[in-house]
């Protein structure tokens, strides 16, 4: 009897211990879960933060830019370094159809041809930034001349914002087609007065969210 009480002794001590050591291990799994959660949330928010400032720097660059304007299929020649603005200042006169007297008054802070020079024979872009944002829309008024013409005018921006646009330029062009209201506002493409949300949108990540 002595001997069953003994080891019955024993087993209520062992079973204490356990139970205190699965109180233990229970306060360890929630402190680990706690932490967890903690990470989680910690990572979510530095992801918003990256993606925030990601975002500020493309629309301060978007905003550094806004006196830029790209003109495309200006024929290249050797050698032509410092023929670069007469070459843009004939596109100007001759297919835009400024009058002379308003050509000369437009003044640049930089004309140059992007890009290294490749094998292909296509011309290269010419980046073309004016010394004042109100000669720029001038200069814009008269993008309707270019219809009929192999030269091409846009906006020069960063390279998210042109993949945003490159990806919705067939939308653009079948609301146009459907004689809609469509035009691309910087990060959006707004169709009949709303921001358009379509399938396109949803793998654009910085889609609306920029300026």
């Amino acid at each position: 009897m002595e001997d069953v009480k003994s080891r019955l002794t024993v087993v209520e001590s062992e079973n204490k211990s356990l139970k205190e050591a699965m109180k233990f291990t229970n306060e360890d799994l929630e402190e680990v879960k706690t932490i967890s959660t903690n990470m989680g949330a910690i990572t979510n928010k530095n992801t918003e933060d990256i993606q925030s400032l990601e975002r500020n720097v493309l629309s301060l660059e978007a905003y550094t830019r806004r006196e830029n304007i790209k003109i495309f299929n200006i024929e290249e020649n050797e050698g032509e370094n410092g023929n670069t603005e007469s070459l843009v200042r004939n596109v100007l006169r001759e297919k835009m159809k400024i009058p002379k007297e308003d050509e000369e008054c437009i003044r640049f802070e930089r004309i140059h041809r992007i890009t290294p020079r490749r094998s292909s024979s296509k011309p290269r872009p010419i980046i073309v930034k004016f010394s004042h944002y109100q000669d720029k829309e001038f200069v814009w008024s008269f993008v309707k001349n270019l219809k009929g013409t192999n030269i091409g005018i846009a906006n020069d921006f960063p390279k998210e914002i042109d993949g945003i646009q490159s990806k919705l330029y067939p939308v653009l062009k079948k609301a146009k087609k459907a004689k809609q209201s469509a035009f691309f506002k910087v990060d959006r493409l707004i169709i009949n007065g709303q921001v358009y949300r379509g399938k396109e949108t949803e793998d654009l990540e910085h889609y609306g969210a920029i300026t």
